[in-house]
């Protein structure tokens, strides 16, 4: 949808009152500037904020992206929902999984019969895991432990409105259409 009600200079004092980032955003290929214009709004803190945002400026919301070091975002559509922690975990690769207890106990009693045969063994094996499962004991209930081949990645909450994987840049926000 075209905005009629609001020009950009409008929109970027409300957008720096909120915090949040003005991306112009680009129409070409590999990010390369084409048919400049419109602009995407993103730093929202969930999809409700984004929602509320875009209905109060009469603007629609879109999924962006960039490369590092890139100028402009680039518009791949329109979304209704905020990314989910399945769909990030997937774009890692497949090195990366959702930290899983019941599998992490089911593995460690198969490394214990066939790779553990003296007390060093098990002291190596018991100081690897042991930020896995502290990292575990402090998660709150809407975050999730990213494991990357099995060792410790970060904490992720189970929804989310950026982020960053494979030197892209991700994130939902709205599109003012000039």
């Amino acid at each position: 949808m075209e905005n009629t009600q609001v020009s950009l200079d409008e929109l970027r004092v409300v957008c720096d009152e909120l915090g949040l980032k003005v991306w112009q955003i680009t129409y070409g290929v590999n990010d390369y500037p084409k048919n400049l214009g419109d602009y995407a709004i993103v730093g929202f803190d969930s999809f409700e904020q984004c929602k509320k945002f875009s209905e109060q400026y009469d603007l629609d919301i879109h999924e962006f992206k960039t490369k590092y070091g890139h100028t402009f975002l680039v518009d791949c559509g329109n979304v209704y929902s905020s990314f989910d922690i399945n769909s990030y975990v997937d774009e890692l690769g497949l090195e990366y999984e959702i930290f899983d207890l019941d599998i992490f106990n089911e593995r460690m009693k198969e490394d214990l019969n066939e790779i553990i045969e003296d007390f060093y063994d098990l002291e190596s094996y018991v100081n690897s895991n042991k930020k896995l499962i502290d990292e575990y004991n402090k998660l709150k209930d809407d975050e999730f432990l990213i494991t990357l081949n099995g060792g410790f990645y970060e904490v992720k909450k189970g929804s989310f409105m950026e982020y960053h994987a494979d030197s892209k840049f991700y994130a939902i926000g709205c599109k003012f259409k000039k």
